[in-house]
């Protein structure tokens, strides 16, 4: 009976500390790729909204496959202004990688995390893929919509300098592929304390067990 207490217990400590989700703002990842482009000599950008109370700005994920021959290119991931439907000027460095860092078998999440940017309510911005030594890093393509989608509808992405909306044929979505959030998941403050008493108690348990067994 004690045995089966104290595995209840440790199964109560570890789903307690399972992370809480992060605040999506713009997720594609579950579309299928249809393409991909590098920014071997252009730049590739994707807009994204805000709403009415704006965003903290704290994580971003790309959709990323690295050359299948290794190189000594990297690239810059960046968060633009927007200027009329385009890109505009550089809000902030988000983070460099060289390429050799990005998996070439098949097209993976990669992440960038930084001290979170506050957005304006409202408003479009644009992430950007930027290389000055021919990258050949490539960012998936994706084709929706699909369940899970989120902020995809009326945005654009800069192709190779050609600004295309992300809807077509009405119904249909074509962007590259990335996830915002306002920061990786980790653990509230509440699922923590509910861990720690849950670990606190089957040690308890466990030394009770020993002394009775002595």
């Amino acid at each position: 009976m004690k045995t089966i207490t104290v595995r209840a217990l440790a199964l109560l400590a570890i789903s307690a500390s399972v992370p809480a989700s992060a605040t999506i703002l713009f997720n594609n990842f579950a579309d299928p790729s249809v393409g991909n482009r590098s920014a071997f000599s252009v730049s590739q950008f994707q807009s994204f909204s805000t709403g009415v109370g704006g965003f903290s700005l704290g994580d971003v994920q790309l959709l990323l496959e690295g050359p299948s021959l290794s190189d000594a290119a990297s690239f810059s991931v960046g968060l633009y202004a927007d200027s009329s439907t385009s890109p505009g000027s550089l809000i902030s460095s988000l983070g460099t990688m060289n390429d050799s860092a990005v998996s070439n078998v098949g097209f993976t999440a990669t992440d960038f995390s930084f001290s979170a940017i506050s957005l304006s309510a409202n408003a479009r911005y644009w992430i950007g893929l930027t290389s000055s030594n021919g990258s050949n890093t490539r960012w998936s393509l994706g084709e929706g919509p699909q369940p899970g989608d989120v902020g995809v509808s009326g945005e654009f992405y800069d192709d190779s300098g050609s600004i295309s909306s992300t809807t077509f044929l009405t119904t249909q979505f074509v962007s590259f592929q990335m996830q915002l959030s306002d920061g990786p998941a980790v653990p509230e403050p509440a699922t923590m304390v509910l861990a720690m008493a849950g670990l606190g108690a089957v040690a308890l348990l466990r030394r009770r067990r020993r002394s009775e067994l002595l």
